[in-house]
Order: structure tokens, then sequence, then C-alpha cells
């Protein structure tokens, strides 16, 4: 995995579009949430860029169950260094939450893991031994591997 990753809740997304056809890619851009004025005032959706371990990080996808019952299990884990109280505060807020991620492997290759009706779920393991940091595990459950997004990414 690259040092970066971008992840944001399922609610600040409007629309993920559709693979092309016959490809594994999504390269038309997601419609972020618009912002309204309110009351009550809502900001537009971003999506925001986490730094991550260059070292202990991995997305894998395994298959469960069998036959024309299968569904697929992806599961990405990093590591964040160095315990600070804003990023512990951060953290805490998370848990509980659906969010969609785009991780970009060693390949320059983007992934869009998470849909606006099934998100992905987070554990964070905040740790000072070996490491000062948090263990984060993001997992999600489709029908399908993690699709291939070439669209642009709103920070």
């Amino acid at each position: 995995m690259k040092t970066k990753v971008q992840i944001t809740c399922v609610d600040q997304v409007a629309t993920i579009p559709a693979p092309g056809e016959g490809t594994h890619v999504i390269s038309t851009n997601m419609t972020m949430r618009a912002a309204v004025v309110g009351p009550p005032a809502v900001t537009a959706g971003v999506f925001f860029e986490w730094s991550i371990s260059k070292i202990d990080s991995e997305l894998t996808s395994e298959p469960q169950g069998d036959g024309e019952n299968v569904s697929w299990l992806h599961t990405m884990k990093f590591f964040i260094n160095k315990q600070q109280p804003g990023t512990t505060y951060i953290m805490n807020g998370m848990v509980g939450g659906e969010y969609i991620v785009v991780p970009k492997d060693r390949n320059n290759q983007q992934r869009l893991l998470g849909e606006l009706d099934n998100g992905c779920t987070i554990k964070i393991k905040e740790q000072t031994n070996p490491k000062n940091g948090y263990e984060v595990t993001i997992e999600w459950e489709s029908n399908y591997l993690p699709y291939y997004y070439t669209g642009t990414i709103v920070n």
C-alpha cells in the first residue's frame, strides 16, 4: 500500500457511478454531498487523507461461502504512527460508522471499498508497544472484488 489513504463517511457521498461496461473500473467521478446553507447548515462532502506507515499495511480479499452464495470479505490493515490527542479524538468517533475508503496500492492503482448502502467498518487498536500509534483494520463484505477507481478524489 502507498502511504496515503482517502476516507469519508458514507453520508458525505451522494452517488458512486457503476463501473464501465465489461470492465472492473469506475472512471467517472463520485458525486459528493452538496453544501446546504440551512438551517441546519451542512458542509459539502469531502474525502480526508490519512498518512499511514509505509510498512505493515495490506489489503486482502477472501471469498466467503461456496457455490452460488459466494461473497468477498475485504480486509485492509495499516498503522498510523504516533499517538496524539487530536488523532485519538478522531479515531474514537469513527467506531460504529460506515465509510467509503480509497487506498492506493504500490502499482499506483486506486481501489474503492464500500458502497452507499453497505459501507466499510473500522476497528482501531491503540498501542504503545512495540510501536506507538494506531493499528487500524477496515472491513467490508461485498459480492465482488473491489473496483478500480480512476476518478477524482475531492479533498
